[in-house]
């Protein structure tokens, strides 16, 4: 499976484009250095909108895709203490309990300061595949689905 997702830097976007929006393939996430939650976000599982925190972003960071995978219709997993189980997948929230080489700091206790999954590390697994019920779609002639849908939310820049 391959997800090719491009990035382009819209400068004159206004709400309407947003609103009216109907192309599966355009999906509007506001990117800043503050966000009012600390966080980035997305507007909901299925969506097609939200906002980054642009540290969230940087460094290899993982928040892209974990984010992307709530607007493709992925949840957190039930289950937030992982320890044995390995790499965590790329669904698994800040503050997911792991293996100790999967923590920001490898030498914290779990739940202390450090002791908790360093989204750096997660990764996109068979798991995280099969839960996009992708069999489930109804795909066209020439093998195309849509996965998610339309929020079409338009977010102003948060404000410190």
């Amino acid at each position: 499976m391959v997800f090719n997702v491009k990035g382009y830097w819209a400068q004159e976007l206004v709400p309407e484009i947003v609103f009216e929006n109907v192309n599966p393939r355009n999906n509007y996430f506001r990117i800043e250095s503050f966000a009012g939650t600390d966080i980035s976000f997305v507007d909901g599982l299925g969506c097609n909108t939200g906002y980054f925190k642009l540290d969230n972003l940087l460094n290899n960071s993982t928040t892209a895709a974990h984010e992307y995978g709530h607007s493709i219709g992925l949840r957190h997993p039930a289950v937030l203490d992982i320890r044995g189980k390995g790499r965590p997948g790329i669904m698994y929230p800040r503050g997911t309990i792991v293996d100790n080489v999967y923590q920001y700091n490898p030498a914290a206790a779990p739940l202390e300061p450090g002791g908790t999954i360093n989204p750096f590390t997660r990764k996109v697994l068979q798991e995280d595949i099969d839960n996009l019920r992708l069999k489930k779609l109804d795909f066209s002639l020439n093998g195309f689905a849509i996965l998610g849908d339309f929020t079409s939310l338009w977010h102003e820049k948060h404000l410190q």
